[in-house]
């Protein structure tokens, strides 16, 4: 897995042909600039498209929101924590491989090298609970249970505020504001069943034979549904 610092989709995909993969770059760029700076999510869209040209194989890219090199995320941000879980679920469940990169469970903000290398042991033996910690275990359950990867990533809506995609039977919902996203899919995977997002078990929607499903974000949170029946 190379690494090439670079925003640019042409410069960094040239490595691809020399390497088995890198991390994509481009798009965690695209990730700060949609979720730190709330510019339009399309640009998720159009980006994928681009390097869906450009790269062999954009499913094998490392797909990241921190990393060891940049300052983390809430470094200068640190009052957009639902922004950044918004940001860890895209990572975890789009196109690409997950890298997760200690301390972002834990929020944790620090600056560029070394600052953003924090150490781990006061936290581990401090609280037990953190709740993007508690949201992004969940949904590395969802992946593991689904097997996410063995389904293509399908965009089912676009805005500037909202985007919703599947994998198989998973649906992720994120938006990049707080005020409130309504939104219909209109053909989910689901049909004539219960969905429930996995981050609040009374967040129920039965889904009819149209497999139209109606989606409220409030506050920019992150939702990902699945059957209820195979909530584990």
């Amino acid at each position: 897995m190379g690494e090439v610092l670079k925003p640019e989709v042409g410069f960094v995909a040239d490595y691809q042909n020399h390497l088995t993969s890198v991390f994509n770059f481009p798009m965690h760029y695209a990730i700060r600039r949609v979720w730190q700076n709330g510019e339009s999510m399309r640009q998720i869209s159009s980006l994928f498209s681009e390097e869906e040209q450009t790269f062999k194989d954009v499913d094998a890219l490392g797909l990241f929101v921190d990393n060891h090199d940049l300052p983390r995320f809430l470094n200068e941000h640190k009052f957009k924590q639902h922004e950044f879980l918004s940001a860890l679920v895209f990572s975890l469940t789009a196109r690409g491989i997950p890298f997760f990169y200690q301390g972002s469970e834990l929020a944790y903000d620090g600056g560029a090298d070394p600052w953003n290398r924090e150490a781990m042991w006061p936290e581990i033996y401090g609280s037990s609970y953190h709740r993007i910690a508690d949201c992004t275990s969940k949904v590395n359950r969802v992946r593991k249970q689904f097997k996410i990867w063995d389904f293509p990533y399908e965009e089912k809506i676009v805005s500037d505020s909202f985007m919703a995609y599947t994998r198989g039977r998973v649906l992720v919902a994120l938006t990049n504001t707080h005020a409130t996203q309504v939104f219909t899919v209109a053909n989910s995977p689901f049909r004539n069943e219960k969905v429930c997002n996995i981050f609040w078990a009374d967040d129920c929607v039965t889904v009819g034979d149209t497999g139209a499903l109606q989606v409220h974000l409030i506050g920019a949170e992150p939702k990902v549904f699945v059957p209820q029946n195979m909530i584990q």
